[in-house]
């Protein structure tokens, strides 16, 4: 008996697809294979042989990346080159050349530290060997009159070099983040109409924060408002207002101490000029950088005996080069010094001295107590640098000056490396 007649297994129906024979690739033997057949993955020519489209995406992804420097911040790396391909199933593929991706952000390069790290020279000379503008990043620094006990850069320091950002304000005025933030954005706007790069040096990282992270307006201020809040906490003192803060901004008290007078006045006075708490406002909520800059930041750290030593040293030379006498001077004026002048760091314990007859025998006590308030305040700026996860920290032996590393923030500025660098 014969069974049924065998059928003929016909090839499959190929799509027209306007090419010649034979014009299509075959894919890889065992490529894409499950269950007995290939599934349509496609072919590619890569490094001159020709291999499965998943073993080609495979050897791609871990060819090395190109050639960077380490020494520098991801930040400031080569971007790694991206694969643009397209696919149509059980066509060839085409893996374009990898191409580097454009960057519109201005770059921003910061160099940080503690007080008295050295920090102020280094950043001076790469400024000077990468035409850069410097802006100082130091909320004290801004004060007409507060020279000799901020340090602030004089002669060599300033020969050849545009600062920005100091001698902005008289001490009796008033001066927050918020208003360093409008100073940043003049600055970087002038270096980027004069292709310039923009350094930043300074100690005061509320100030580097508030120009490089964060957004939003700042909240507004009035100095009529806080004058009459001030007259208050004289009159009521700190837990009435603190409590009063509570009332409007439950938020932001919860974060405030109650004899914090400075940020409860700050509070309220935002509250009464706006209407809306202090919590509110989106500017200085920080730890992302603006997607229009690019920041690159340096720290320069040294060992606790080190800085100790040096803070020490660095107290006295201010003295002798006549900080009393700029104390005196800025105490005469009959505008007076402001509340946010005061807390400048020595300051306050120079003019609680004075003020209290300026005894000699009390002269030594006022200078300990400048020594050990800079010493923890300089630990105070070691906490915050330490939260900045994309600094390059640059460890310096003690008699060691941090300009050693000039070429590394020259290269980061966008300028070459000097051969004596």
């Amino acid at each position: 008996m014969h069974g049924p007649p065998a059928r003929r297994r016909l090839a499959p129906r190929r799509r027209a697809t306007g090419r010649p024979p034979g014009a299509r690739e075959r894919q890889s033997e065992g490529a894409g294979r499950e269950g007995g057949s290939l599934s349509p993955v496609g072919s590619i020519a890569y490094a001159g042989s020709r291999v499965a489209l998943p073993v080609a995406l495979r050897q791609f992804r871990n060819a090395p990346a190109p050639e960077t420097d380490r020494r520098l911040p991801s930040s400031a790396r080569t971007r790694e080159p991206k694969a643009l391909f397209s696919l149509r199933s059980g066509d060839r593929v085409r893996l374009d050349a990898p191409q580097e991706e454009e960057d519109m952000r201005q770059r921003v390069v910061a160099v940080a530290g503690p007080t008295g790290a050295g920090k102020a020279r280094l950043a001076v000379e790469a400024a000077r060997r990468s035409g850069a503008l410097l802006l100082s990043c130091d909320s004290m620094k801004v004060y007409r009159g507060l020279d000799v006990g901020t340090a602030k850069p004089r002669g060599e320091a300033r020969a050849g070099v545009d600062w920005r950002g100091l001698d902005l304000v008289d001490p009796w005025e008033a001066f927050n983040a918020g208003r360093f933030r409008h100073v940043f954005e003049e600055v970087r706007a002038e270096a980027a109409a004069a292709g310039r790069p923009l350094l930043l040096v300074g100690g005061t990282m509320l100030y580097l924060k508030a120009a490089t992270e964060g957004g939003g307006e700042p909240p507004p201020s009035d100095a009529a408002v806080r004058a009459r809040l001030r007259a208050r906490l004289a009159q009521e003192g700190s837990s009435a207002l603190h409590a009063r803060l509570r009332a409007v901004d439950p938020s932001f008290a919860a974060k405030v101490h109650p004899n914090d007078a400075r940020r409860i006045v700050r509070g309220l006075e935002v509250y009464e000029v706006s209407g809306r708490p202090l919590s509110s406002f989106s500017f200085g909520r920080f730890g992302v950088v603006r997607e229009e800059l690019e920041r690159i930041v340096f720290v320069v750290e040294r060992t606790r005996d080190d800085m100790d030593a040096r803070i020490e040293a660095r107290v006295r030379r201010m003295l002798d080069r006549g900080w009393v006498d700029e104390c005196r001077a800025l105490l005469a004026n009959p505008r007076g010094v402001g509340t946010e002048a005061r807390q400048a760091l020595g300051y306050r314990e120079l003019f609680a001295w004075l003020e209290a007859g300026a005894n000699p025998e009390r002269y030594e006590a006022c200078v300990d107590s400048i020594i050990s308030a800079t010493r923890r305040f300089a630990r105070k700026q070691l906490t915050w640098l330490r939260k900045l996860d994309d600094a390059e920290r640059l460890a310096v032996a003690p008699g060691e000056e941090p300009v050693v590393y000039v070429d590394r923030v020259v290269a980061a500025l966008g300028g070459r490396a000097s051969a004596a660098g």
